[in-house]
């Protein structure tokens, strides 16, 4: 049987108290076998029991507040086809719903107002999404796009605002958009944010495009905008590779792992290298990566336990252990500790944050390959830049860098002239490359007898210790005799 207009007219109910008109469902089912179309002119959907859509059309019209045009009900609605097609105001959710085809974007926003809108996984798909009707929800909801993705080539799931590009099979994967803005560099972001969970979230070597709306921009400069990511707790801003004012997105590249992404305003990056003395190779004049090829480096940064200052947002950093696993001259060989210390007074830090030192030197973010990044910094300052390590001597940039300069790029593994010292602050390695001298282990800035004996009491050792300044995960005589003993006396050019 069909149920056309005359029917559904007769669901109506018109409560004149609050001068609103619903739409409801209140017992039974009520069951559309064709392309129907329910047009809802100022009325509010209220399903109370069940309803099966066919191929029909749900159009919300009229000028009502959203409220008065709202979709809800006790029962969760599986639309074929929604149609949003305000004169003026738009609609929003009080119920989760579904939509098995297509979600209209033809005039008037749609509010998700703290629930979920389902994309049908087989053919669920956002269309015509503009700056004047798109899906909202600054107070919270979901919409969201779960799709099979291998090697996905600027694949757009859902038509929902994230382009992704991968040469890996993804599996399953489920994309959620939704819109409150997230407290991302000291304020707060875009009115958009995206959570990606592939069942294959490894390796991925993926790019991705995110889209956005000027309507979203929450007050933010769109020349300012760089992709953010948070892993567990913590946001960081890899390098943007691309982006457009005009088309309205911005994108990154080389992705190993998925999670949630925003943009916001880009914060001071430093792209710096540097060389620990006890761990380098000779031979390949890079480090050696035994603490990681030994499951040894923790995922966890160690300096807070050390007692190692974290002003500003920085401390308990964390890496997933996938991060560890990359191998070549981009492998992981320590945490180091990073500053941001005041040109008016170097013994006030501005702020400070553990990072990742590669095999070549590069020091990096939590991804294991971006620049280092520092959340609530202002860029609109100067800072002297520090670089310590648990048990080697740490460095103090001779020179103030401008937090604006993006990225900030210094290489201290091939001009000791950039640290104050100097060849005093770094060991010449006689081939034209510098180093952090070893032998620091209890971290005052000074190699001393009493580094050597701390060292003697842990002589056989095995894991992560500070008496292991070649980072091979054991305390042995070589650690006392070739990385502490020649750099006896030896002190950092500044106080820590």
């Amino acid at each position: 049987m069909k149920y056309h207009l005359l029917l559904i007219a007769l669901l109506l109910n018109y409560h004149a108290a609050h001068t609103q008109t619903q739409f409801i469902i209140s017992n039974g089912e009520l069951k559309i076998s064709d392309t129907t179309q329910i047009v809802l002119h100022n009325t509010q959907w209220v399903n109370n029991a069940s309803f099966s859509a066919g191929e029909s059309t749900v159009v919300v019209s009229g000028a009502s507040t959203d409220a008065h045009s709202a979709i809800g009900g006790t029962s969760e609605t599986a639309f074929y086809n929604l149609e949003m097609n305000k004169s003026a105001n738009g609609s929003q959710l009080q119920q989760n719903i579904q939509i098995a085809n297509e979600l209209i974007m033809t005039s008037g926003n749609l509010d998700l107002n703290g629930d979920t809108c389902v994309l049908g996984t087989a053919n669920g798909i956002l269309i015509n999404e503009s700056e004047t009707s798109r899906v909202t929800g600054i107070t919270g909801g979901i919409l969201q796009k779960t799709l099979d993705m291998d090697s996905p080539n600027s694949e757009n799931p859902g038509n929902i605002g994230i382009a992704i590009t991968s040469t890996e099979n993804l599996g399953t994967t489920i994309i959620e958009r939704a819109h409150s803005p997230q407290a991302v560099h000291g304020g707060n972001s875009v009115a958009r944010f995206f959570q990606i969970t592939p069942s294959n979230n490894t390796g991925l070597n993926a790019t991705i495009e995110v889209f956005y709306f000027d309507a979203e921009l929450n007050g933010n400069a769109e020349a300012s905008l760089g992709l953010w990511r948070r892993d567990d707790a913590f946001w960081f801003n890899p390098a943007s590779t691309d982006a457009d004012a005009t088309t309205n997105f911005v994108a990154t590249d080389n992705i190993n792992t998925f999670s949630t992404w925003t943009l916001a305003p880009r914060a001071p990056q430093l792209q710096a290298r540097v060389l620990l003395q006890g761990p380098y190779d000779d031979n390949t004049t890079e480090m050696t990566d035994e603490l990681r090829s030994s499951n040894l480096i923790p995922t966890g940064e160690p300096y807070a336990a050390l007692g190692y200052d974290h002003p500003a947002s920085g401390g308990n950093e964390k890496v997933n252990s996938t991060v560890l696993t990359t191998t070549g001259s981009d492998a992981l060989v320590d945490w180091v500790f990073v500053e941001l210390r005041d040109p008016a007074n170097t013994n006030n830090v501005l702020a400070a944050r553990s990072a990742l030192i590669q095999k070549d030197g590069d020091i990096v973010d939590l991804d294991g390959k971006s620049p280092l990044s520092f959340p609530d910094v202002d860029p609109n300052q100067t800072a002297y830049i520090a670089v310590r390590h648990r048990n080697h001597l740490g460095i103090i940039a001779a020179g103030v860098s401008d937090l604006a300069t993006t990225p900030i790029v210094l290489d201290f593994s091939v001009d000791p002239n950039l640290a104050v010292g100097s060849t005093a602050a770094m060991s010449d390695l006689g081939n034209g490359q510098y180093a952090l001298f070893s032998g620091d282990f209890d971290g005052n800035g000074q190699i001393q007898n009493t580094d050597s004996n701390a060292q003697n009491a842990t002589l056989g050792a095995s894991g992560y210790l500070p008496g292991d300044s070649d980072l091979n995960g054991q305390v042995q005589n070589t650690d006392l005799q070739i990385k502490l003993t020649p750099n006896l006396g030896r002190g950092a050019q500044f106080s820590y």
